[in-house]
Formats: structure tokens, C-alpha cells, sequence
């Protein structure tokens, strides 16, 4: 079975998880049949995207996905960014899962107090109901809810050391699971401006979201033109740059296609260093043919940097700088005319 057949059903048991109730619900349906054309109601798939909330994670993977499955015309840049920019940032939303697991650990403890006390008043009932003692009712309620509590400190006390931990782990994986497919989504999307995004996600701890930003990469790489330079990131070159040591020949040379279009001439030692060392032919040929073309940017890149002195000099010119008449009849030629800026 192929990996996007596995992701696909994935999304398929959170899409009936989520439930009828949900307002993605309908969307996930009808994307699961067919592209979606954009809508109001793809702002609402946003929206989710930007909420912060781990109880939302199931909505904001189907939202992600969704999100990849929407049908654009060429009128419609701006909606196709503003869809790249929301994935782009939730693929970078590093959350701080640990409130959370607190919170989820405070809902568990207080979860067993009842429980502990109930048994507690069970027992003292059943004592009493064998006639082992004339128990009143205020001790018996009074008993049940002190055993309640030092069993939730013991538990506590017990568990406290398995439960955060473990907790703090399901929630890192669910963020994990929104992250790779935001990654995914843009991937299918294809959009020059998801390249920097996609690139930083490769170097993340988790393995998820590293394979679905390679392939996704692999997918936008190719998309840039010649008119995308200087219109990107500031920093894209430096991350592709980062890409250069991939042991994937074939990915290498995407990359070094990419720099070509969208790079600027601070990328010249890294191309310099695979032209001169690359085991790879194919690599040194790609690396040697854009050398030419980082060193025209590189100039034009440094040409504002020169200054030339302005050709009208009339202004350095000193007030006592005499001027010859441009007419001689009548006028003795050693006659000398003051020049005109400087008043008497």
C-alpha cells in the first residue's frame, strides 16, 4: 500500500471522528470527492489552521488537508497566498504542549477523587449494613472524602512521574501530525513562496514532518522562474544553501535549479564548492552552469554601491571664477566678466 493511500485513510477515520456536527465536516466530504472550487467558507478552514488550541488538532489536520484539495483559477493569486502564508505558518508553529498536559493531568486526578471517595463510602455503607457498627452518616460522608483525597495523593504521587510525560508526548504528536500535513498541502499547492518554509521543516527533530517537507520540496522546487528573484524571502537562498549537502543526487540538482531562478550571489562558494569537489557529475555540470549567473546578479547586486560625481559642477565652481565673453565685438578681449551667482 502506497504511503498517500495510508495518509489518505488516516484523514478518512479523523474526517468521521470529527463528526457531522463539525462545519468541516461537509467540506471534508465533498473534497474527498472532487476539488473544491474557494469560498467564503475556505476562511473558515484558516481560521482553525491559526487556532493555537491542542483540542483542535483533528480539525486543523482535516482543515490542512482540505486545504490542499481546493481548485484555483489563475485570477485567484492573492487566495492561493493567503492559503500558502496560513500553512506556511501553522508548518512552523512550534506549540508549547506542556499547559496543556497539565491541564489534562489536573482533569485526570480530579477525575479519581470521586471515584476513590464513592468506593470509600461503599465500604463503610456495606460495614454498617452487616451491623458491624453505628456508624452516623456525617462520619461516613466525612470518611469517604478524606479517603478520597489521600488516595488522589497517592495516585498522584504514584502516576505523577508516567502521566506528564506521557501527556506532553501525545500532544507533541498531535502538532506533529497538523505540521506534516500543512507541509503536504503545500506540496500539492506548488507555490515559489512555501520554498523557505519547507526548507527550515527539514531540519525539525520529528522524522513526520521532515519526510513530508523533502517531498514537498521536491514538488515546489521546480516551480520558481526567472521573474521570482528578488521577490522571495530575503533568506531563501541562504536555505537552500542548507540543501547543498544532501546525499540525494537528484534532489541536489533541484536544488541548484531553484538557486539558478531565485538565488542571489551570496550562494557562489556553495556552488563554487560542489563545482570543484562534487563526486557527482551530473552535479558539477549543474553547479558550473549557474556560476556564470550568480556572478551577473553578484555585479548588479554591488553596481548601487558606486558612486558617480553629478556632471554639473557649477555648484563646486569658486565665487571668484572669472568668465571670458562669448561675444568679442565691441569689447576688448582682456575685458573679464564676473560670473553671474555672485552678487556685487
Amino acid at each position: 500500500m502506497q504511503e498517500t493511500e495510508i495518509i489518505d485513510q488516516k484523514v478518512n477515520r479523523l474526517i468521521r471522528q470529527i463528526g457531522r456536527r463539525s462545519p468541516l465536516y461537509s467540506l471534508a466530504c465533498e473534497a474527498l470527492e472532487s476539488k473544491l472550487p474557494y469560498s467564503r467558507k475556505i476562511e473558515l478552514l484558516l481560521t482553525f489552521l491559526s487556532s493555537p488550541s491542542d483540542v483542535l488538532w483533528k480539525e486543523r489536520v482535516v482543515g490542512a488537508w482540505i486545504l490542499g484539495r481546493i481548485e484555483l483559477n489563475e485570477d485567484q493569486d492573492f487566495e492561493s497566498l493567503q492559503m500558502v502564508y496560513a500553512l506556511s505558518d501553522a508548518l512552523a508553529n512550534i506549540q508549547e504542549s506542556g499547559k496543556r498536559a497539565i491541564k489534562r493531568g489536573i482533569q485526570y486526578y480530579l477525575s479519581i477523587l470521586p471515584v476513590t471517595g464513592i468506593i470509600a463510602i461503599l465500604n463503610v455503607l456495606d460495614e454498617v449494613h452487616r451491623g458491624t457498627g453505628n456508624v452516623p452518616l456525617w462520619w461516613v460522608i466525612a470518611f469517604g472524602v478524606g479517603w478520597g483525597l489521600w488516595s488522589t495523593v497517592i495516585l498522584t504521587l504514584f502516576l505523577s512521574p508516567f502521566l506528564f510525560p506521557v501527556s506532553l508526548a501525545l500532544d507533541i504528536q498531535h502538532v506533529n501530525q497538523v505540521r506534516a500535513e500543512c507541509a503536504r498541502s503545500l506540496g500539492i499547492l506548488r507555490r515559489p513562496e512555501s520554498i523557505s518554509g519547507l526548507v527550515k521543516a527539514t531540519s525539525v527533530s520529528s522524522k513526520q514532518i521532515r519526510a513530508a517537507s523533502f517531498d514537498a520540496l521536491r514538488k515546489v522546487m521546480p516551480c520558481p522562474e526567472d521573474s521570482h528573484c528578488g521577490q522571495l524571502d530575503f533568506d531563501i537562498t541562504g536555505n537552500l544553501c542548507r540543501l547543498l549537502g544532501h546525499s540525494d543526487e537528484q534532489f541536489v540538482v533541484q536544488v541548484l535549479e531553484a538557486l539558478g531562478k531565485v538565488g542571489n550571489g551570496s550562494a557562489i562558494p556553495n556552488v563554487e564548492r560542489l563545482a570543484e569537489k562534487s563526486q557527482s557529475p551530473h552535479i558539477q555540470e549543474a553547479a558550473r552552469y549557474i556560476l556564470p549567473i550568480f556572478a551577473a546578479r553578484q555585479q548588479q547586486e554591488q553596481a548601487p554601491k558606486f558612486l558617480l560625481r553629478p556632471s554639473d559642477r557649477a555648484a563646486d565652481m569658486q565665487k571668484d571664477v572669472l568668465l571670458r565673453p562669448t561675444s568679442v565685438s565691441d569689447v576688448q578681449k582682456e575685458v573679464l566678466l564676473r560670473s553671474t551667482s555672485e552678487t556685487d
